[in-house]
């Protein structure tokens, strides 16, 4: 894999599956005021391509109410304000 693409990431480990894992988080990021702007499946994507690859999740969430006015000023603020968390299992 290309680790230059992991630019201030943290790795962190989990007991549990990506399902799980991921389920809890999103439970966490709800209970502390963001919204879930997407919840996407990789591995579920590279199935209907035919293809296959490890449980992989992402999930991508924010705050409208303190996001909004910053992209109303700087609308390329976008890009940096929504925060995104990816799991995915590291062995088969």
């Amino acid at each position: 894999m290309v680790d230059s693409l992991d630019r201030e990431l943290i790795h962190l480990s989990s007991p549990r599956s990506v399902l799980d894992t991921m389920t809890l988080l999103e439970d966490a990021v709800l209970e502390k005021g963001f919204r879930i702007m997407a919840r996407i499946d990789h591995a579920d994507e590279a199935a209907m391509a035919d293809l296959t690859m490890p449980a992989t999740e992402l999930l991508i969430f924010g705050n409208p109410s303190s996001g909004t006015p910053l992209m109303v000023a700087s609308p390329t603020a976008g890009i940096d304000l929504r925060r995104s968390c990816a799991l995915g299992r590291t062995q088969w």
